[in-house]
């Protein structure tokens, strides 16, 4: 009985060790940004911590008192929810790469509704102008900006089209002769940009 005990905790352990894990990013409160890459390795803002496997949908990354569960969604995705100390909590949202390794402050990502109302001015919100997700309009114009130079609040959104492999945004920048492309993943991350126009 107790072989058969051993025998089933070293198939369990394997089996959470060979596990595959989408590569994510997520921003959850006190400006906490999350990397988990697809062997299950976890980050906190670029620093990596401790992770317990439990099995192939959950695991809990922890560092300094503060715990990360990461839980598959029926599907391949995961979500993340935030355990801080002193008692402090709440849920984490996914965020592109590009907002994970450039320090964009995740705790504009845990807002409520009310909280999102009182700090933004709609008249620059992208998801109210074009129907997309804020966010990631926000991290196009934010590496067009990086690119060109131009003032990232000058930058908007002038159409969006989808493919199997890719969302293209079109981004309108000032004195520019054509739009900028940014191609978005499926998992919401920013890939690359470019010059829609003729270059030289």
């Amino acid at each position: 009985m107790k072989k058969l005990i051993m025998l089933t905790m070293v198939l369990f352990a394997g089996y959470a060790n060979a596990a595959h894990f989408p590569e994510t990013f997520f921003g959850c409160p006190n400006d906490l940004r999350v990397h988990m890459n697809e062997q299950g390795e976890v980050w906190f803002n670029t620093k990596k911590v401790h992770v317990e496997k439990y099995n192939g949908n959950y695991l809990e990354a922890s560092k300094d008192g503060v715990t990360v569960s990461l839980t598959r969604d029926g599907g391949r995705d995961f979500s993340a929810s935030y355990s801080g100390k002193r008692g402090g909590n709440g849920v984490c949202q996914q965020i592109s790469e590009y907002d994970y390794k450039h320090g964009e402050s995740a705790d504009r990502y845990s807002m409520n509704s009310n909280d999102y109302s009182r700090h933004h001015d709609h008249s620059n919100d992208y998801s109210r102008r074009d129907g997309r997700d804020d966010r990631t309009a926000r991290a196009c114009a934010r590496k067009v900006a990086a690119v060109t130079g131009a003032d990232e609040d000058r930058i908007s959104v002038s159409d969006v089209s989808s493919s199997q492999a890719a969302t293209i945004y079109m981004m309108s920048v000032p004195d520019a002769d054509a739009s900028w492309k940014c191609f978005v993943d499926r998992r919401g991350h920013v890939s690359d940009v470019e010059f829609g126009g003729a270059q030289g």
